[in-house]
């Protein structure tokens, strides 16, 4: 205890530094395995007459040489879900939109500033939830009053919007290709 309140005294850079010189004078080394330890090795793999190596370097191959129809069929599927998944994130962006549940962006210049100020078009922080160590402008919501947000709208509409991506997703999961490329262009046209 006496070395680690006189460590301590000089820095916490400094004790940290003979912490880890501690460790590393304490600590065995172990490079080279003890003489009677059985290091396990990487079992060979014998190519089979037949078999297909699998196509680590090609993103976008459909050679039947080069990638399984597995691999094909995995990558239509990645594509549809992650299509799904942008038709899905814009809609959502639409509905806060929609429920007006961002605020509006921050006035640009002084004038713009005193154009909102004068109009009314601003809230401010409830006074609990102001940060103490904000300036006074960070306790501005450039948000009109006029419009206020609508927060269990918006939630039931997610709801909606989920439950309707839950079927898209099971469609591409289980559906051919073709048919669950018809239900993503569905649902981004609903």
């Amino acid at each position: 205890m006496k070395e680690f309140s006189k460590t301590l005294k000089t820095g916490p850079i400094d004790y940290w530094m003979s912490f880890s010189n501690e460790v590393k004078e304490n600590t065995l080394a172990c490079s080279v395995p003890a003489p009677n330890m059985v290091v396990p090795s990487a079992p060979s793999v014998k190519k089979e007459k037949g078999n297909k190596p699998m196509c680590y370097d090609c993103d976008d191959c459909y050679d039947d040489d080069c990638c399984s129809t597995d691999t094909v069929t995995e990558k239509k599927t990645q594509y549809l879900k992650g299509r799904a998944y942008r038709v899905r994130d814009n809609k959502q962006t639409e509905l806060r939109t929609k429920f007006s549940m961002d605020a509006d962006l921050a006035p640009q210049t002084p004038e713009e500033i005193v154009e909102r100020i004068t109009e009314g078009r601003f809230t401010l922080l409830e006074k609990d939830k102001r940060p103490y160590y904000a300036s006074a402008f960070n306790n501005i919501i450039w948000r009109d009053p006029k419009v206020p947000a609508d927060p269990v709208g918006y939630e039931a509409a997610v709801k909606e919007l989920e439950k309707e991506y839950q079927k898209i997703m099971d469609t591409i999961m289980i559906a051919e290709a073709a048919d669950a490329l018809k239900a993503v262009q569905d649902f981004e046209a609903s």
